[in-house]
């Protein structure tokens, strides 16, 4: 009936995680959805989670993301 056994999302908040993005995100492939928000990230984070499928919300940086 359902693709998935559990009707789960994700969201994982990201800035500049190129390094561990695909791991995180390969880890929740179980999720039905897989939301990454970034905040503006100046490496290829984005384009990493575009390409596992994740769905991308990008959001201007204001306060220190650390």
């Amino acid at each position: 009936m359902f693709k998935y056994k559990y009707m789960i999302s994700a969201v994982v908040l990201v800035y500049n995680e190129e390094e561990r993005i695909v791991s995180c995100l390969k880890a929740l492939k179980w999720c039905r959805q897989i939301i990454v928000v970034d905040m503006s990230s100046e490496d290829n984070t984005v384009e990493l989670a575009k390409s596992l499928g994740a769905e991308i919300c990008i959001v201007e940086k204001e306060n220190n993301f650390d």
